[in-house]
């Protein structure tokens, strides 16, 4: 049976313990609602504000803010409190939520860091709609532009004509349409060359990267084909099939189409060849990272079909991007060497006929779903992966996946948090490091040399906080939307330029020297450590009032954000993490700290494989799950943070089979292994939320 904390330090742990759940996905627990009444040590004095309404109980140091109070009252809406803590955290924190809530038709989970961006794009919106703001950059009246032509694109009534127009203007037509084709005509580097300035995946995929090597260079990047409806066309169903083989004609209609029995024909080539290129395309190639010269490219992948050498040729030479230095050393990032072996033999067999109908096809479906996701029929687009709100998909779409999210997100970041969050939010770093520090030194397993090898990593992590603002300035904005223009009335021509003008930007960087690297934006909510560079991305997203507020009691604070905090260090130690050095170089550790070490994180694995998840009636896979598990655990140690969710069944096979654990054993493994928790919570020992062996990696 639990009991009720008595002491204010239990206070304390209840507060922070309960974050933890809060912040897997970002729900706050009820038990908080106790820490924001009784917690004496952790919550800030609050000087009375007649303009704020902010009060506080300064003999007794009682939270009795605004925000205080609107917390606690979301808290008490959260749990339910008829359920023993120590039995069951998650659906005595987290209950109150998924009863109230409903899972969106649309979308396979819904957790709280869902309902943060959500929040964070109507607030997008918001920005982008005002018209009361002071004197504008030319960057944001232009992303304004684009959102109002995306909007208003819904009264468009011009139909395809704007995409046939495209078609006929870059590409001279479409093939499949025209009963006069000259193959002789037919240049297949240029064609995919072309379809790679609108952003478009025929063959391969076309890019510009970073070095992994030296973050100051940018080098080429070549990869399988990415497929546009979501899935590979050899693993549709037969009428999914026909449903593809269906939108390709009516758009060959569109095109002045005469004899449909050859049309037919020529539609079962293109059908056949992409499904061929699915077949040949690695399930989960990326990742893959091959430096190539172009000169190896050739040497390996050369044939009568294609150029590879005349094709980055052309695809750098544009006017508008002007490389002409270009040469036989120059290094190329290329994806699984079997793809483009087979690619290779497949280009032989295929017809210049086939492969000229497929390239423009590609490039008009691409632009066709832009045109129909306004309109689409639920019952005719039901093989389509989304069904967009018109609003929710424009924001979405110039926030996180087309080239206007330099401008959106610069307009979010700067209106994102005020001076005093950033200094909050700096020292909870800040100290949350020392938090690590101070447990590697109490970590009894490591010698001297291992406790400073992690303590001068950790130093020096580089964290990237509010870094949009410095990264992209008015000036380098103004500069990079200089040669756009968007009109109001004609979205498929905004996408068209937009994506033309920003694959020049892409590829004129080839040649510049620039350290500024990112992956993460800052109207994400989420957080992000990569390796290679031994940095922590923290966006904006992730601090909104729902989570985060300079008005809420540290201990909420501490354990929402600074639990990310210290989830997202630990990667940099967790079994991945370990392998590289402060400046993010590999590292080889002796074979007794390995054997250790991995003793270590062998009972995280063995703790999750024992979790059989309700609904599927599966285990957990605690080696596929290794990296985020022990992340969760060490975060804890650090701060608390907690998790709520909804989620449909197959979803929840589909999470089995990643590297996160669902989120339910997210909130309950680290709590497992968490002796404040037990302590917080007076469970007994035994009980299921304080087994007797509990895992500990530092």
């Amino acid at each position: 049976m639990s009991r009720k904390p008595q002491s204010v330090s239990k206070r304390c742990l209840v507060v922070t313990s309960a974050s933890l759940v809060f912040l897997l996905t970002l729900t706050i627990s009820a038990v908080i609602l106790l820490a924001v009444f009784l917690s004496r040590s952790s919550v800030k004095h609050v000087t009375a504000n007649a303009t704020s309404g902010s009060t506080a109980d300064t003999k007794d140091d009682i939270c009795m803010t605004k925000e205080c109070i609107a917390l606690a009252s979301r808290i008490t809406q959260y749990m339910d409190s008829s359920i023993d803590p120590c039995e069951d955290f998650y659906h005595f924190s987290c209950k109150g939520w998924i009863d109230q809530n409903v899972l969106p038709r649309d979308r396979t989970s819904m957790t709280i860091t869902d309902v943060l961006q959500d929040n964070a794009l109507l607030k997008l919106k918001r920005l982008l709609e005002a018209d009361d703001m002071p004197p504008e950059r030319g960057y944001i009246i232009k992303a304004k532009d684009f959102y109002a032509s995306c909007v208003n694109h819904v009264h468009d009534t011009r139909g395809y004509k704007p995409l046939v127009d495209l078609i006929l203007k870059d590409f001279g037509g479409w093939s499949l349409a025209d009963d006069h084709w000259n193959e002789s005509a037919f240049d297949a580097e240029a064609m995919v060359a072309r379809a790679s300035s609108h952003f478009v995946s025929t063959v391969c995929t076309f890019s510009v990267t970073v070095d992994f090597r030296d973050d100051k260079v940018r080098v080429l990047k070549l990869d399988q084909p990415t497929f546009i409806l979501g899935e590979r066309l050899e693993s549709l169903n037969i009428s999914r099939r026909n449903y593809y083989r269906q939108i390709m004609a009516e758009m060959a209609a569109m095109f002045g189409v005469k004899n449909e029995t050859v049309t037919a024909e020529l539609i079962d080539n293109v059908m056949d060849f992409e499904k061929n290129l699915s077949m040949i395309s690695a399930i989960q190639p990326y990742g893959i990272n091959n430096p190539f010269t172009i000169s190896q490219m050739q040497q390996r992948y050369l044939s009568s079909a294609f150029d590879w050498k005349k094709f980055f040729v052309t695809v750098t030479s544009y006017p508008e991007i002007g490389i002409q230095n270009l040469t036989d050393s120059e290094i190329i990032f290329r994806g699984p060497n079997a793809y483009f072996l087979a690619l290779k033999t497949l280009l032989l067999q295929t017809s210049k006929r086939t492969l000229a109908d497929f390239i423009v096809w590609r490039v008009i479906l691409a632009y066709k779903l832009i045109i129909d996701y306004n309109n689409l029929d639920p019952d005719r687009y039901k093989y389509v992966p989304w069904l967009p709100d018109n609003e929710m998909v424009c924001l979405e779409t110039m926030a996180f996946y087309n080239n206007m999210k330099y401008a959106t997100n610069s307009l979010y970041a700067i209106n994102a948090l005020d001076v005093e969050d950033k200094i909050l939010v700096s020292d909870l770093i800040h100290r949350i490091q020392a938090t690590f520090n101070a447990t590697v030194n109490q970590a009894s397993w490591l010698n001297d040399y291992e406790r400073q090898f992690m303590k001068e990593k950790n130093g020096n992590m580089n964290i990237s906080l509010f870094y949009w603002e410095r990264m992209y300035n008015a000036t380098v904005l103004e500069e990079y939307y200089y040669n756009m223009s968007f009109n109001r009335e004609t979205f498929l021509e905004n996408v068209a330029l937009l994506n033309k003008e920003s694959f020049y930007v892409m590829l004129r960087q080839l040649r510049l020297v620039n350290r500024n690297v990112w992956n993460l934006l800052p109207i994400q909510s989420n957080a992000f450590y990569n390796e290679f560079r031994n940095s922590m991305d923290l966006p904006e997203g992730y601090l909104q009032p729902s989570i985060f507020d300079s008005n809420f009691p540290d201990a909420i604070n501490y354990g929402s954000v600074g639990n990310i905090i210290g989830h997202e260090i630990t990667h940099g130690f967790d079994s991945n993490g370990i392998n590289y050095d402060k400046d993010g170089a590999g590292f080889t550790w002796n074979q007794s700290f390995t054997d250790v070490f991995n003793n270590r994180t062998r009972c995280f694995v063995d703790q999750y494989n024992s979790f059989i998840v309700k609904g599927v009636n599966k285990s957990i896979n605690g080696l596929n799950t290794l990296l985020e598990n022990t992340a969760d655990s060490v975060g804890l140690k650090l701060s608390f943070k907690r998790r709520c969710t909804l989620i449909k069944s197959d979803e929840l096979s589909r999470q089995l089979d990643s590297s996160y654990s669902p989120d339910q054993y997210r909130v309950l493994g680290p709590l497992q292994n968490s002796v404040d928790f037990a302590r917080a919570f007076g469970c007994t020992a035994g009980a299921f939320m304080n087994p007797v062996n509990k895992c500990v990696l530092f």
